[in-house]
Order: C-alpha cells, then sequence, then structure tokens
C-alpha cells in the first residue's frame, strides 16, 4: 500500500508539473550558463551508480562552447531524467556518454548509450504521457519522465528527439539556445530580458 501511494504521489506531482509548464506558470532562472557545466554536473550526479552498476560514464565536451541560455535545475531536471534512463537500460559492460556540441543559433546535448535500444515503431511514442516500451524488463517509472523533459527543453526554445535502433544503443539529443546569438533588452531598473 505504501508504494502503491508512493507511485500515485509521483504521478500527481508529474502531473503537476508538466501542468505548470504548459500554463507557464512554472518559474524559470534562464540565465547564460556554460554547457560544460551543465554536462559535468550531470555526469558527476550518476558517477557513482554508474560505478556500482559496470557502467563506463564518459561526458565529451569541444572546447571553447558557447554559453547557452537554460534554468540551470530544470535541465538538470532533464539530464537527471535521460541519463537514468540510459542507466537502467544499459546492462554491464556498457557505456554512457553525454556530450555537447555547438551549431550556429544553438548546443545539442546528447545522451548516448550501448543499452538494448528501442524498437523504431516506438521511437515517435517515447515522449508521450505514460507511455512505456512493451516488453522492457524494468517496469518501474510513470512513464511522465520524458514528457516532463521535453516540456522543460521546448520552454526554453529547444527540441528534443530520440534515435535508436533495437540492440543498438539509443542516443537522445535535445537544443538549447545560444546566449550569444539572442537579443538582450535592459529595461529602467537593469533588468535583462532574453529574446529567444
Amino acid at each position: 500500500a505504501r508504494e502503491d501511494s508512493e507511485r500515485l504521489h509521483e504521478i500527481i506531482e508529474n502531473l503537476l508539473d508538466i501542468s505548470r509548464i504548459e500554463s507557464g506558470k512554472m518559474e524559470m532562472d534562464i540565465k547564460p550558463v556554460s554547457p560544460g557545466e551543465l554536462v559535468l554536473n550531470a555526469a558527476e550526479s550518476f558517477r557513482i551508480a554508474a560505478r556500482d552498476k559496470g557502467v563506463d560514464l564518459f561526458s565529451d565536451l569541444p572546447e571553447d562552447l558557447p554559453n547557452v541560455l537554460a534554468d540551470t535545475t530544470q535541465i538538470a531536471h532533464v539530464f537527471a531524467n535521460l541519463v537514468s534512463n540510459a542507466l537502467k537500460y544499459t546492462p554491464p559492460p556498457g557505456k554512457i556518454t553525454i556530450s555537447a556540441r555547438a551549431d550556429n543559433e544553438e548546443v545539442r546535448f546528447g545522451v548516448s548509450d550501448t543499452g538494448k535500444g528501442i524498437p523504431s515503431q516506438y521511437l515517435n511514442r517515447v515522449f508521450n504521457r505514460f507511455f512505456r516500451v512493451p516488453g522492457q524488463e524494468t517496469e518501474t517509472g510513470t512513464g511522465l519522465g520524458l514528457s516532463i523533459a521535453r516540456e522543460i527543453v521546448e520552454a526554453h526554445g529547444g527540441v528534443i528527439s530520440a534515435d535508436s535502433s533495437e540492440g543498438n544503443g539509443a542516443t537522445f539529443s535535445f537544443t538549447l539556445p545560444r546566449a550569444d546569438r539572442m537579443m538582450v533588452l535592459t529595461s529602467e531598473n537593469e533588468e535583462q530580458t532574453w529574446l529567444m
């Protein structure tokens, strides 16, 4: 009964988060931040869990990446979902890589694993609420994590996607706008407004 109660509470909290983001009532502290900081913090959060499972966790960061516009707390939530999923479905001795690459207007982040992968017919549904890929051995979770990740990324003006084939691992990618490509308005009280 306690487990069912906790799971129901998690579902309700997740649905409330989605509702807040969709209605614009989720407060975002969006400011310039280093992509390297976002990636390294995500990797550090899961380093012990990966080691305990026998999975190698790497970060792949080129030098001189431009800052992105992000709410660090919310993007940490996105990374936590993507990396925890990768860890959940990657058996030892596996490998997970968290990466970032700059493009003209954005920086693309990726979480790649060497796990069992996702059958192609389900790729366009993995971000749907409550959807879980059939036949997965791990039955925990609410099926809302990727949906929340999508809402957060889209609230930042980015896009999130999945690329995988069964037996060949998976890569989840999302973009954030480059801070050096955005216009800045400074009002009379010197607060900055970023136009995305």
